[in-house]
């Protein structure tokens, strides 16, 4: 479990996905931390920079009462998380339906790009771009979009080439 606490006093609920632990944990975590937590049967154990750059190491030890608790409020977590991710999907699906068709609504959600595909589509399915190079003449504009080691081609707002 990694992140990154954000606001003070901050208990571990508010980078662990869910785990909720009383304020043993307030004095040893600060605001802008990062913090890498490791759970087991005997408690949590967790690593951070303070803000002097020193490596810290704290350990919070659990009861077998609260180890069943964090459990159980994990599975609890889970549940909810995927039923709102189905329905988040779904919602998703749906609105690309609307906007884009069907044919390519499918694309757009499964990360799949095509010959044709304006950038808002290519946005929709990869997200933003790392980098885009962009040529402009009296053919019209071209530009290039920068995905890692995958390269894009526009012209005039259409999607007409990759490389990967």
């Amino acid at each position: 479990i990694t992140g990154i606490i954000k606001e003070p006093g901050a208990m571990m609920y508010n980078f662990a996905g869910g785990i909720v632990f009383d304020n043993t944990v307030e004095p040893y975590l600060k605001v802008g931390d990062t913090v890498k937590a490791y759970v087991d049967s005997t408690g949590l154990k967790f690593i951070y920079l303070d803000k002097y750059g020193n490596i810290e190491l704290k350990f919070i030890h659990f009861s077998e009462q609260d180890s069943i608790k964090i459990n159980n409020e994990l599975d609890k977590l889970m549940k909810d998380l995927s039923v709102k991710s189905v329905i988040l999907k779904e919602k998703r699906l749906k609105r690309l339906t609307k906007e884009y068709g069907k044919r390519y609504a499918k694309y757009i959600f499964d990360g799949i790009i095509c010959l044709g595909m304006s950038k808002k589509m290519v946005i929709e399915a990869k997200g933003e771009p790392d980098k885009v190079n962009r040529s402009v003449g009296s053919w019209g504009v071209h530009e290039q979009w920068v995905y890692n080691e995958m390269y894009l081609y526009f012209e005039n707002n259409k999607l007409k080439s990759w490389q990967d």
